[in-house]
């Protein structure tokens, strides 16, 4: 056995490596990094976000809530970096506001109501009429 530089002392341990430690937190970088950190206080990115490109978006099919999934009509997808090319951008630790206007919606309830209290009276309205009508007949 040969040993190449300094002397044995084996009273004498050095590490270099980092403390165990435990995923805490997951965060993503507005160059579309995920970066994990973990209990040792240590990060490092995990993954890389690429953002899908078609060329006719409007031919994606619709799925449940704001989705949207792949088709033959929108064309061959390319996957890019954010911020590069025709690609958007990741904006990190952003939360999406809503899409939904409550006094928009509440309206169109309304109005949604009214009109289904009104057909509901139609129907009520020619029902009578066409009882009216076979009594007559009587």
């Amino acid at each position: 056995m040969t040993q190449l530089t300094g002397s044995y002392l084996p009273t004498k341990i050095e590490k270099n490596g980092s403390a165990f430690g435990l995923l805490e937190r997951v965060s993503v970088a507005d160059n579309g990094e995920v970066i994990a950190t973990f209990s040792n206080g240590k990060s490092r990115p995990i993954y890389a976000l690429k953002l899908a490109v078609f060329p006719n978006a409007n031919g994606l099919n619709p799925v449940r809530g704001d989705a949207f999934e792949m088709s033959l009509d929108a064309g061959a997808v390319r996957l890019l970096d954010p911020g590069t090319g025709a690609s958007g951008t990741t904006s990190g630790g952003a939360l999406e506001s809503s899409n939904v206007d409550i006094g928009t919606e509440l309206t169109n309830l309304i109005e949604t109501q009214r009109a289904y209290s009104s057909n509901a009276s139609v129907v009520r309205t020619a029902d009578q009429m066409m009882e009216e009508a076979a009594n007559l007949k009587r």
